[in-house]
């Protein structure tokens, strides 16, 4: 069975970019453009490819059920449906959720670029990047990396995943943009996303700050690695991308170079993953994070889904 979509779902907007790059405040603007619907985040569905390659439609209704965002949107499954329209059928419940009617519908993907083009072949991209040394000390900061290593690592692999994806779109259906070039020149680039979109610049676009709780544009938000970002994170940053960071225009510290030798790459491995299961353990407390290390390796299901839906419960509290 084929799942009928409306003319806003076969052409969606998806708004690319690795996390805290930028893309909340960009969605909230093109949000508030009275033809445009920010529908949130839309990697979730692709996720199960990653954590259970191979598995059955059958393994993907149940890890759905206790996927968190799958929950948050209260999302419903239709078994009548392949995996893929299933997926489509996803986006269609976050549109009526949260599009409001609109004609456009755009979404936030920070991973999986390359399963768009398949499910949505005429689909409009925007692309966001911003210096990956702040995007470092955010990741640092809510504990999802550990070190200005593994930062630049994932930062790199969004841009490479990009690269790959943006080979594959037609100029007339992507436009970039650099966080901090967004920061200067506002009107300009979003008015430029309103002309992929054969739409024009808002106002209201602007106004965002007024029924959200972000703030008002602010320049003041590049930059701010130098000084949040301890020197040895810098170093390590700057070891791994410092070539991508300048091809994408940003200057280096200036800092020494630092040469990750083979001798110690174990230790900055190491490091990275101690830090980030620390944050963790903190964040959810020693016993729900040593329930989630064993259940995750036995077979333990009933428990590993409570163990799951509490820890999602602490996540969702966090974000209100």
């Amino acid at each position: 069975m084929s799942l009928p979509l409306p003319q806003a779902l076969l052409e969606p907007l998806f708004l690319l970019g690795a996390t805290r790059s930028g893309t909340t405040l960009l969605s909230l603007m093109l949000g508030h453009h009275p033809r445009i619907g920010d529908c949130g985040e839309f990697e979730w569905p692709f996720d199960f490819e990653i954590e259970q390659p191979g598995g059955s439609l059958q393994d993907y209704y149940r890890w759905l059920h206790v996927n968190r965002l799958f929950r948050w949107h209260e999302q419903t499954i239709d078994e009548s449906l392949s995996r893929e329209d299933l997926i489509r059928s996803f986006l269609l419940g976050q549109y009526v959720q949260r599009g409001a009617g609109k004609p456009v519908v755009c979404v936030q993907v920070h991973r999986h670029y390359e399963r768009l083009l398949e499910l949505w072949p005429n689909a409009r991209f925007l692309h966001i990047v911003r210096d990956g040394r702040d995007v470092c000390a955010s990741w640092m900061r809510h504990g999802w990396t550990g070190n200005g290593y593994g930062s630049a690592r994932d930062w790199q692999a969004s841009l490479a995943s990009w690269a790959v994806l943006r080979e594959r779109i037609d100029p007339s259906r992507r436009y970039e943009v650099r966080f901090e070039d967004l920061l200067l020149e506002p009107e300009k680039h979003l008015g430029a996303m309103c002309a992929l979109l054969g739409d024009h610049f808002d106002e209201a676009m602007l106004r965002f700050h007024e029924d959200t709780t972000y703030d008002p544009i602010n320049r003041a938000q590049a930059s701010k690695w130098r000084k949040e970002l301890p020197e040895l994170q810098i170093r390590l940053f700057e070891a791994v991308a410092g070539d991508a960071l300048q091809e994408r225009g940003y200057a280096l510290s200036g800092l020494p170079r630092l040469s990750l030798n083979p001798w110690l790459m174990p230790a900055v491995v190491l490091d990275d993953r101690v830090r980030k299961q620390l944050a963790r353990m903190h964040r959810f407390g020693a016993p729900l994070w040593l329930a989630d290390q064993l259940t995750r390796r036995l077979p333990l299901g009933p428990l590993y889904e409570r163990v799951q839906l509490r820890m999602h419960d602490i996540t969702n509290a966090s974000l209100q």
